[in-house]
């Protein structure tokens, strides 16, 4: 059966621990207790340090004078892109009149550690990522003079299923350990299920996989260079 849905997910979740049919609808609660485990999972991935996500690009416009943009599946938050929270940026594009420019991606110490002038108004240079519990940031600077398309290349984290969402855009990969990920949980939860030492082995190795693609930042920023003025690369930065 496709993976289409959250709920594809919860059903074949039980199936692989011996409850039910990935075809069948479940007995009782077992479907909302098993979705309900999963979000919370899910939730304790995307507060971690070591991310479990994936990779993806996005693709929205920037609005000439728009110098925020929200992103998330969230739709009572209003976002301005409808997309999974980003967890980390790899790289961001923008192109007008066939040029294709490259953003710089502002780190935590640099726009914390300079002044910044918000009123600049033209190609934007930089962007900084923030992130809330369910809702992604992106402050570019300069404010864009006119429409660009923007391309963003991230890690995304995945929250907040619920049965209907449609994941058949996730990557196949990352569906299959969402699977594997809840009928790992769900054994405990289940008294006189079944999980195999296979299934424990290809739940091991995929997410083995997932977290090894992951980018690590090893750099390391000691505190003489958080004193030190960052702006040789960002020109709209202005040191203390």
């Amino acid at each position: 059966m496709p993976i289409r849905t959250a709920d594809d997910i919860v059903k074949k979740a039980y199936s692989k621990i011996g409850i039910g049919a990935s075809d069948r609808n479940l007995a009782g609660d077992k479907g909302q207790d098993g979705l309900d485990l999963l979000n919370a999972q899910l939730d304790n991935y995307a507060s971690q340090t070591s991310l479990i996500a994936y990779d993806g690009i996005l693709q929205f416009p920037l609005i000439a004078g728009q110098q925020n943009y929200t992103i998330s599946k969230n739709t009572s938050l209003s976002p301005d892109v409808d997309a999974y929270k980003i967890a980390k940026l790899k790289y961001v594009t923008i192109t007008s009149d066939n040029i294709q420019y490259p953003v710089n991606i502002v780190e935590d110490h640099v726009w914390f550690r300079n002044r910044r002038n918000l009123t600049l108004t033209g190609r934007p240079r930089d962007v900084y990522l923030q992130n809330e519990a369910f809702l992604t940031n992106l402050f570019f600077l300069r404010k864009p003079e006119k429409v660009y398309d923007c391309e963003v290349k991230a890690k995304f984290v995945v929250q907040n299923l619920d049965f209907t969402t449609d994941i058949s855009t996730l990557p196949s990969y990352y569906r299959l350990f969402l699977i594997y990920e809840l009928a790992s949980l769900l054994v405990d939860f289940e008294p006189g299920t079944n999980w195999t030492n296979k299934s424990e082995q290809i739940y091991k190795r995929l997410k083995d996989n997932l977290t090894s693609t992951n980018d690590m930042d090893l750099t390391s920023v000691t505190s003489s260079a958080l004193n030190k003025s960052n702006n040789e690369y960002y020109t709209d930065f202005y040191g203390f």
